[in-house]
């Protein structure tokens, strides 16, 4: 027997018309403003946190800065646990992430 894929699925990106019977849900919509590379690293900065290896980070944004444990991401926001306190800081608003300590 060969080791080959059983099936190929091609897919194809079309615009759709919108329907009044049938809801559109675009997981993406709430992030279509923020840098992707932002969104990636948060991402994998809670994971780590859920994991129990939390990652200390600065996190810049508005010129401000931040320095604290990313924890989640809720509603576009971050919540960045500074000092057992929880601070919620906007991903569009995000300039940059730079990480401290390991």
């Amino acid at each position: 027997m060969k080791n080959e894929p059983l099936m190929f699925i091609q897919t194809a990106k079309t615009n759709i018309k919108s329907s009044v019977h049938q809801v559109i849900y675009d997981s993406n919509k709430d992030l279509s403003n923020v840098d992707p590379k932002i969104v990636k690293k948060t991402e994998n900065l809670v994971i780590m946190y859920k994991k129990g290896k939390p990652v200390l980070c600065s996190v810049n944004f508005n010129g401000k800065s931040l320095e604290g444990f990313p924890k989640d991401i809720v509603d576009s926001n971050l919540e960045i646990e500074v000092d057992e306190v929880v601070e919620f800081v906007r991903l569009d608003e995000i300039s940059s992430i730079t990480i401290l300590k390991l």
